[in-house]
């Protein structure tokens, strides 16, 4: 079975380039709100618990063989969401960026039969924790650019 790792090298670079974007943020910046109505702060605790979720799943995974983890998107959005609130915004920033780099190498070190079953079975955005950093980065600059 052929190696097709292309995920992390996306997941590297948009992990980076949020990043560079979150550590140059003041508190203000990290409190101010996007268009969906979250701050930037909230959002990356969001990203930060669905990296450590993401990040869960695979551990069972690699332990059990891909299954399903069933989980309500919306409810548990709601919840983080509460939850972030209670975090201070630098504190987010640091939470997320753990998180992100945790789930990042151990995707680094997946065997090849484990990411086929994956993508075999439809949870490419697993893998690809790029797609989810990216919709977020892309709201984060848009606020930025418009305060």
């Amino acid at each position: 079975m052929t190696e097709n790792k292309s995920y992390n090298a996306e997941n590297k670079q948009e992990r980076e380039r949020l990043r560079a974007l979150v550590t140059r943020l003041s508190d203000q910046e990290l409190a101010l709100r996007l268009s969906n109505g979250w701050t930037v702060s909230d959002t990356l605790v969001h990203l930060a618990f669905w990296d450590l979720r993401q990040l869960a799943v695979l551990r069972q995974w690699i332990e059990k063989g891909v299954q399903p983890v069933p989980i309500d998107d919306r409810t548990t959005n709601e919840a983080v969401s509460i939850l972030a609130k209670s975090i201070p915004p630098k504190a987010a920033a640091s939470l997320w960026l753990g998180a992100a780099e945790s789930v990042d190498g151990l995707l680094e070190t997946i065997k090849p039969e484990l990411e086929a079953e994956i993508l075999r079975q439809g949870h490419e955005r697993l893998l690809r924790r790029s797609l989810h950093r990216r919709e977020h980065l892309a709201k984060i600059e848009e606020a930025l650019i418009g305060k």
